[in-house]
């Protein structure tokens, strides 16, 4: 089989050699002195998630804006009013009662 590689593929190497080590493949001797801190190197990249760039279309700053105005809304609501007739301040019980004025109804 023929492998092709890159440089980046470099620290990926040390693997497909031990493969081909054990197979009875000749294996070059600059892949035998790949280093072990390549290696590491290559086992923390397969556990860690690459660093990628931010996908969206809306810029970084607007997206910012947009979540310190929504933070601010919320804070203002769970502060609630001192106004009576404010409907917002209403409480929902179940076990209320409700008055109605029946003199209306004739």
């Amino acid at each position: 089989a023929i492998t092709f590689f890159t440089e980046d593929d470099k620290p990926f190497l040390r693997k497909i050699m031990n493969v081909a080590v054990a197979s009875g493949a000749e294996v070059p001797k600059w892949m035998l002195d790949i280093k072990p801190g390549e290696r590491v190197k290559a086992s923390l990249q397969e556990k860690r998630q690459p660093r990628r760039d931010r996908i969206g279309t809306a810029k970084l700053s607007d997206v910012a804006l947009r979540r310190t105005s929504k933070k601010r809304k919320r804070q203002s609501h769970s502060v609630g009013s001192d106004d009576p007739a404010d409907p917002s301040d209403a409480v929902d019980d179940p076990d209320a009662e409700v008055f109605h004025d029946d003199e209306d109804d004739e």
